[in-house]
């Protein structure tokens, strides 16, 4: 009885409603900070291990920071699995269908071009260029850029932040775009913050939609892939040249309208034919996370 009539005094009432305020900020915050931590022990103690055993010679650096990239990488994947906050199946628990990922392809292409399109518009810096293009070079920052990162941030920004966020019974357009917002900051790279941003608030409802990662982890590979491709192929000199150069300017402009009314017209169809969201469901907040 008396902790029936404790728990609606407004001391309790207030300690719990700011406990869940607490939660909806800080688990967000502690899976970003997991991300940052991996990644800078990874660097500096390949770093020094490359260095002091003269791995790669004069590209110790590069190499040190390609092996890096794939090993913390790899950690962050573990770390969401152990801890329960990202999975490869469905919310409902099954393996989402080879049908829905390609359904949801026009979508993410279209998205991809009209964003790059527009981000290069607006002249917007791409001040890793030259670090990119290195990485490219190397089997390991190949296998980083293509493969490893795309998992690993699909299943941190959208398994992790979106779905938690989800769970608790955030508003859908909310959580999907905090975790895209953050998904953009963490490049801290003009070029791409946009471009990431976009592309996560696309992710993110596919995320949202159909309960999987998996959708959006193709096309964040597919992105990566081709970009990382096209910098491992192609002289430094041509990594400057926007989409207007190439093919000009009112020819780009004619894709830009047309990939935009194809992103348009994908996400209507999709929005009809997909079934509801799984995360409508939800009546509870637990999420049944290993404890950290």
């Amino acid at each position: 009885m008396f902790i029936f009539v404790y728990s609606l005094t407004p001391n309790y009432i207030i300690m719990h409603f700011n406990k869940e305020k607490f939660q909806l900020a800080w688990v967000p915050f502690k899976l970003v900070c997991y991300f940052f931590l991996y990644q800078l022990l990874c660097t500096y103690g390949f770093q020094l291990l490359f260095h002091a055993l003269n791995i790669g010679g004069n590209h110790a650096t590069i190499y040190a920071s390609a092996v890096a990239l794939v090993v913390s990488g790899l950690l962050m994947i573990a770390h969401l699995l152990f801890f329960r906050y990202a999975s490869f199946k469905s919310e409902d628990g099954s393996f989402t269908s080879f049908k829905t990922i390609l359904l949801c392809l026009p979508l993410v292409i279209a998205s991809l071009l009209a964003s790059n399109i527009i981000g290069e518009l607006l002249e917007l810096p791409n001040i890793y260029e030259d670090l990119f293009y290195s990485l490219s070079r190397n089997v390991f920052g190949f296998l980083s850029i293509a493969l490893i990162a795309p998992i690993a941030e699909e299943m941190l920004f959208r398994g992790g932040i979106e779905g938690f966020l989800l769970r608790r019974k955030i508003k859908p357009i909310i959580a999907i775009l905090v975790s895209a917002i953050i998904f953009g900051v963490i490049h801290a790279n003009p070029a791409q913050i946009f471009f990431a941003t976009i592309l996560g608030i696309i992710f993110g409802w596919m995320y949202y939609r159909t309960g999987s990662i998996l959708p959006s982890i193709v096309g964040h590979v597919l992105n990566n892939t081709v970009s990382v491709s096209v910098m491992a192929t192609s002289p430094i000199e041509d990594m400057s040249k926007t989409t207007a150069e190439t093919i000009g300017l009112t020819a780009t402009w004619l894709l830009l309208i047309a990939c935009i009314a194809i992103a348009i017209l994908s996400f209507l169809y999709l929005n009809k034919k997909l079934p509801a969201s799984p995360f409508n469901g939800y009546e509870n907040v637990n999420t049944n996370l290993n404890q950290e």
